[in-house]
């Protein structure tokens, strides 16, 4: 077991797997004398990752800094097995009862559902501003889309409602909306215009959400509590101990 196997069956609970706000840096702090067996430890937290979503974003920022490992990285994936401690048996539930109704979704109104928000994978650097990386975040959940789609036809599985992609920045929808290129979008690759021309053959359909209700932000920053435990439950992240 990793608390035991780490010393943290004793570590006192935390309600989040990272603080909000906190600031990570590849220079700042002292360098970890044994950096391997902080490799180990975020190696077995990606594996948590499957079915704990909800650690994804914490974990994927800590991996980005295995080559040279500080401190406060320690201590970041520290809190992750405190928050382990809290939560032992949480993890994706999929119930039996609601088997009979996956079938006939899958026969009749199979609705797909796609969440975007900045493109956790791209590099901050390189991007010329926020609703650019929205705007790619919004072209690789297309794909994903158009992906799954593939998917369900070899199955022979149809659906009668389009799938629905979900963005919550308003400049990202504009450039969606109005695919002509000017000053402000010609940095914008002409592959991203992918959106547009799925929505305009009936494949897609975009709509806007607010961001306290998009599920993706889970994946892109560290959440207060209230925002966490929201979306966890909206994802289907449930406690097996914890009576619901």
């Amino acid at each position: 077991m990793l608390l035991n196997e780490t010393g943290y069956l004793g570590a006192k609970p935390v309600s989040t797997p990272m603080e909000p706000n906190l600031k990570l840096s590849s220079t700042d702090g002292q360098l970890l004398s044994n950096p391997t067996s902080y490799g180990s430890l975020i190696g077995r937290l990606l594996y948590l990752t499957i079915t704990r979503p909800n650690l994804s974003y914490v974990v994927n920022r800590l991996s980005q800094y295995l080559a040279s490992p500080r401190k406060p990285h320690l201590t970041a994936a520290q809190r992750i097995l405190q928050y382990l401690k809290t939560t032992p048996g949480q993890g994706l539930f999929f119930s039996s009862k609601v088997e009979p109704q996956i079938s006939a979704y899958a026969e009749t109104s199979l609705s797909i559902k796609i969440f975007s928000d900045v493109d956790w994978g791209s590099c901050i650097d390189t991007r010329r501003s926020i609703s650019e990386a929205e705007y790619r975040a919004m072209e690789h959940a297309t794909c994903e889309i158009t992906w799954i789609l593939a998917i369900l036809k070899d199955f022979n599985i149809s659906h009668s409602t389009l799938a629905v992609l979900y963005c919550d920045n308003d400049a990202a929808i504009h450039i969606y909306q109005n695919p002509v290129f000017h000053e402000h979008t010609k940095h914008v690759d002409i592959d991203c215009h992918i959106v547009w021309e799925k929505v305009q053959q009936g494949k897609l359909k975009m709509l806007h959400v607010f961001s306290n209700n998009n599920l993706a932000d889970i994946f892109t920053k560290a959440l207060f509590l209230v925002a966490f435990k929201d979306i966890i439950f909206k994802m289907g992240v449930k406690d097996l101990y914890t009576p619901s």
